[in-house]
């Protein structure tokens, strides 16, 4: 088994090393609580751009602010968001045009119960099982 060998810190602490190390935080306060929500390692990954690239410590370039940080962070967010919700987009269509299609094809609403529309190693039953089971389930909710 690994052997981990840094100690667990406090916010206050990880707030004071990125102090150290040239980030410029205005508000104490303010990135305490952020920190607190959202966490020194996944905020830290953001910090990467904005530090020295062969400066040891991870020393923070001139003038770089915890606001650097945050608002880089909050436009990923904001992009992840926009990207799950295109990809839901497409994801429905395209279950909707192959369905529309199959429906079509085969004049058969429930053509997916038929395994001979489906290659003999895809597990037709298995698709069968889960579907029972989310039916079952959303009849449960």
């Amino acid at each position: 088994m690994v052997q981990f060998t840094k100690l667990s810190k406090k916010s206050q602490d990880h707030i004071i090393t990125w102090q150290e190390r040239g980030l410029i935080i205005t508000d104490y306060e303010r990135a305490n609580r952020y920190l607190g929500f959202i966490g020194y390692y996944r905020l830290s990954a953001y910090a990467i751009p904005f530090q020295l690239s062969k400066a040891p410590n991870h020393q923070f370039k001139n003038n770089t602010t915890f606001d650097d940080l945050l608002n880089l962070y909050i436009f990923d967010r904001e992009l992840r968001l926009l990207v799950m919700d295109a990809i839901e987009r497409i994801e429905v269509a395209v279950r909707t045009q192959i369905s529309n299609i199959m429906c079509t094809h085969y004049n058969n609403a429930f053509w997916y119960t038929d395994g001979q529309h489906f290659d003999y190693n895809y597990g037709h039953m298995r698709l069968l099982a889960n579907i029972e089971r989310q039916l079952l389930d959303e009849k449960t909710a």
